[in-house]
């Protein structure tokens, strides 16, 4: 096998160990369990019970999934992105966008070119993408593949992020 898929491991890496806790903890307070199916369906199905239990054992790499599935995982264990990026140590958190203070006020902030172009497309559409708010928060996500290029891509983890209820600034 290739890609994502990994070989099984005797015990599974610390980032597995920790979705697997995370997921156990979750029903404890209320004396419930949670089940993978249940971590499943609040993905809105982005990601599916046999995925869950691949990444819980270890035998899928938690780095092999597309942005917007971590971000379902992460809102499915009740984790902010910096949280979950803590806790497995997957770098999803959004990086600091600000300038240092010497150049703050010669260099105002420049946003990708596709970024820029996404927002020309379909910021008229969807207002978010035209806040400052929005732009940085987006401008400053660490990308495993590097800072897609294209509007189409950033448009598609805009929307990700809105399906999947994360609002800039909200840790």
């Amino acid at each position: 096998m290739g890609g994502m898929y990994a070989m099984a491991m005797k015990d599974p890496p610390f980032w597995a160990q920790a979705l697997k806790a995370r997921r156990e903890a979750l029903g404890l307070s209320k004396g419930e369990k949670v089940t993978q199916e249940d971590i499943a369906a609040r993905t809105g199905d982005l990601i599916s019970q046999r995925t869950v239990s691949h990444l819980e054992n270890g035998s899928v790499d938690l780095q092999g999934l597309a942005f917007g599935r971590v971000v379902a995982l992460a809102k499915a264990l009740n984790w902010t992105l910096p949280e979950f990026q803590r806790a497995t140590g997957l770098p999803v958190e959004e990086e600091e966008v600000e300038p240092p203070e010497s150049s703050a006020a010669e260099e105002p902030f420049q946003l990708p070119a596709g970024l820029q172009e996404a927002i020309e497309i379909y910021g008229q559409q969807h207002k978010n993408l035209r806040d400052p708010v929005w732009q940085r928060y987006l401008a400053g996500i660490r990308w495993r593949s590097g800072q897609p290029t294209e509007p189409d891509r950033w448009f598609d983890a805009y929307r990700d992020l809105v399906r999947n209820g994360i609002v800039p600034g909200e840790d």
